[in-house]
């Protein structure tokens, strides 16, 4: 990943596919990997399509981690959800999203700096602003 200029995005050889061959990325909303018990959904479902993927090629099958830092959010506990996972493997990167973005701007001070901010400040100098809020650590509830 050092390399620069054109080639900074071009992808490595891999030795289990070929180049020329059809490839194909198949992401399941909802799908994932956890514990094998009764209260796993997954694991109690009958999947034979599924389960053939991983049995017959295990080395083309591939986990991807889809929440916390892996995604872009602010911690490894913090669950991910189809947008920040989307977005993420579109770019082909990590960026922060979502509540990290806040945290960030919270941190740096630079949410001060916003057109959003200075407008609120301009039309309330004079006055008060009362704001409702919800204070919690679940990302889903106190972001976008």
């Amino acid at each position: 990943m050092g390399s620069t200029g054109q080639n900074a995005w071009k992808l490595a050889d891999h030795p289990k596919l070929p180049k020329g061959k059809t490839v194909a990325m198949v992401v399941l909303d909802g799908w994932g990997e956890a514990k094998p018990d009764q209260y796993n959904c997954i694991h109690v479902a009958h999947t034979p399509t599924m389960d053939s993927f991983k049995t017959t090629a295990p080395e083309k099958w591939r986990l991807i981690k889809a929440h916390g830092t892996a995604v872009g959010l602010p911690s490894e506990d913090d669950m991910g959800n189809s947008e920040v996972g989307h977005n993420a493997l579109g770019a082909g990167r990590i960026f922060a999203q979502g509540a990290k973005l806040v945290d960030l701007a919270l941190a740096s001070g630079k949410i001060y700096d916003g057109e959003g901010f200075k407008y609120i400040k301009e039309c309330f100098d004079n006055g008060t602003l009362h704001l409702i809020g919800l204070l919690s650590d679940v990302v889903a509830k106190r972001c976008c």
